[in-house]
């Protein structure tokens, strides 16, 4: 009788017979770039994972990539030009503004808008953390044992959130359920509990209290997790910054869609405007949450052929060498291609062309994690038509470690500088006749482009390749390993520009960024809430109405729904000799 060998390829005597060979054309293709490290593991596969191994290997353009690759690694330390300060010449800066030049470009903005000629797009990519199915855990014994532990089959299929800091992996576990527990797959140290819990708190997840207890892996830990701000694995744009309307960041925008939209309809005679279409980049580790919450949501209002998904490209993370990384035996690792990557992303998902048939001619561009952002800014796109350049940028004065507009080159492109990659003198200096810093235009990711220039930009990058190099811990079959992953960046594009103009805005009225947690000295949701109900309260005053609190008035605020006033217009017939008690929300 023929001996039987479970999980294996069987042979005449019953004997494994060895694993059919990667397939050559595959193979070959791979020794052609330099990859066929990415087959070293085959023989140790299963089929199912030879399989997925393929597929993987198949999705990628390797031709690109390779020449990604190639260009990027080789054009680290090239020259460049040295930096100037922007020209004077090519920033509005508020000082000088007047009134008439504001509402000639507010009226100039609205028309264009009522003609159908704007599109937004918003960045809202990236890589969140996923949550994911357990597929394999050790047996915890001695945590069973001690009452605290659960069964291997509910353990696999409890849905997680991975924290890695260091050598150190750690799960959290969550059934939807407030409070989870977190089982470190190494032994952590007493400080890599405090970092994880930092962690947890960084993604928006309050951690109100704790418990650790030994267990065979290393400690289990007890989160309770306060609601109100959102999985920590959702998208940005789902999370509310604790407002009284309780209203989620991409509400907020999609209201002043709207009002940007009736605004429009009232300027115009016929009272009636195209719908300012919507174009969403998400990446592969946030669209379906995006795309669910906006279903969830209606989409806000706005019609449903008004809002399009798009998803940013991913590139394999390499070695210094160049190598793809291996995220497991069967899956290369990949990344984001940073927010730069909307050009290609346009480009390939033929929106372009889609902006070309509905009549746009301009389209404004922003970051999700801004709570004050205006949506389709009417006098900014007013002043960019009116300058009549290529692509414009909104710039604030620097009040943290960010990067700066420079001109590259005396009479060269606009472009941005890194704070990382600036040394301690361009930081500090001052421009004696101004008295403001020399580099003082920090860049804020709200830009406009003309749609010709969009087509431009898109065929440009992809040509010359060259991506930033981020060095990062990278998940690989060895662990996390330090490797590289290829980025390109939204201001990339202004070194194409045949024109540039710089718009002054102040940072109270229209930056106020989201990007750490609670407890962070700056661009927090406490601070972005704060800004935003300081802002609302200027205006209610500035209508003519009062306001009344409980608590310091530096501590809260009023705030005013987008679908009553964009810019604090409008306010007087609902404001004007009220009183409100702060914190309240002011709407229709």
């Amino acid at each position: 009788m023929t001996e039987m060998v479970v999980g294996a390829e069987v042979g005449r005597r019953g004997t494994p017979s060895p694993p059919p060979p990667p397939p050559q054309a595959l193979l070959e293709r791979l020794k052609d770039y330099g990859q066929e490290d990415a087959f070293a593991l085959w023989d140790e596969l299963s089929p199912e994972e030879r399989d997925l191994l393929v597929k993987d290997i198949e999705s990628l353009d390797l031709p690109r990539v390779d020449r990604i690759i190639r260009c990027s690694l080789g054009s680290q330390g090239a020259y460049l030009p040295a930096v100037e300060p922007v020209p004077e010449s090519s920033v509005s800066t508020v000082e000088v503004r007047t009134l008439e030049d504001r509402e000639r470009w507010w009226k100039r903005g609205l028309k264009a808008i009522s003609e159908g000629k704007l599109a937004v797009v918003l960045l809202s990519g990236g890589q969140a953390l996923q949550q994911t199915t357990v597929v394999k855990m050790e047996e915890e014994s001695k945590a069973q044992e001690s009452g605290h532990g659960e069964s291997a089959a509910t353990q696999r299929t409890r849905p997680f959130r991975r924290f890695v800091v260091g050598s150190y992996d750690a799960r959290i576990y969550n059934d939807g359920a407030p409070s989870v527990v977190c089982a470190l797959q190494q032994f952590g140290p007493p400080h890599f509990i405090i970092t994880l819990l930092s962690l947890a708190d960084k993604l928006s997840t309050r951690v109100t209290s704790h418990t650790r207890r030994s267990s065979v892996q290393g400690h289990v830990v007890g989160l309770a997790m306060a609601q109100g701000l959102g999985s920590s694995s959702d998208p940005k744009g789902c999370f509310h910054i604790g407002l009284p309307s309780g209203k989620s960041l991409f509400q907020i925008q999609a209201e002043r869609i709207l009002r940007v939209q009736r605004l429009a309809a009232q300027s115009n005679d016929a009272g009636f405007v195209p719908p300012i279409p919507w174009y969403i980049m998400t990446s592969p580790f946030t669209d379906e949450a995006t795309r669910r919450f906006f279903e969830r949501h209606k989409n806000f209002g706005l019609e449903v052929d008004q809002v399009t998904f798009f998803q940013q490209g991913t590139l394999p993370c390499v070695s210094s060498d160049g190598r793809f990384i291996m995220e497991t035996p069967y899956k290369v690792s990949k990344a984001p291609d940073g927010n730069g990557g909307l050009y290609s992303a346009l480009k390939s998902s033929k929106l372009l062309e889609d902006m070309a048939m509905r009549g746009v001619r301009y389209v404004d561009c922003y970051g999700v994690d801004n709570a004050l952002v205006r949506v389709a800014d009417p006098t900014f796109l007013g002043y960019f038509i009116d300058k009549g350049v290529a692509t414009a940028a909104k710039v604030a004065y620097p009040q943290e470690k960010v990067g700066v507009f420079v001109q590259r080159g005396r009479g060269g492109p606009l472009t941005v500088v890194e704070y990382s990659e600036m040394d301690a003198s361009m930081t500090t200096e001052i421009n004696q006749s101004t008295g403001r810093l020399r580099y003082c235009w920090s860049n804020v990711c709200l830009h406009v482009f003309t749609l010709d220039f969009l087509n431009q930009v898109a065929n440009g990058l992809e040509k010359d390749s060259i991506y930033h190099l981020a060095e990062k811990k990278i998940p690989s079959i060895h662990g996390y390993t330090t490797g590289l992953k290829l980025e390109q960046f939204v201001f990339d594009a202004f070194t194409y520009a045949p024109s540039m103009a710089l718009f002054e805005v102040l940072r109270e009225e229209e930056f106020a960024p989201v990007k750490n947690a609670n407890g962070a000295s700056y661009d927090t949701p406490d601070s972005a809430r704060l800004m935003l109900l300081r802002l609302h309260s200027r205006w209610v005053v500035a209508a003519g109405g009062f306001l009344t609190h409980s608590i310091p008035l530096y501590l809260t605020g009023v705030e005013i729904s987008p679908l009553c006033s964009y810019a604090g217009e409008n306010l007087e017939g609902i404001c004007r000799g009220r009183t409100f008690h702060a914190p309240c929300e002011i709407s229709f």
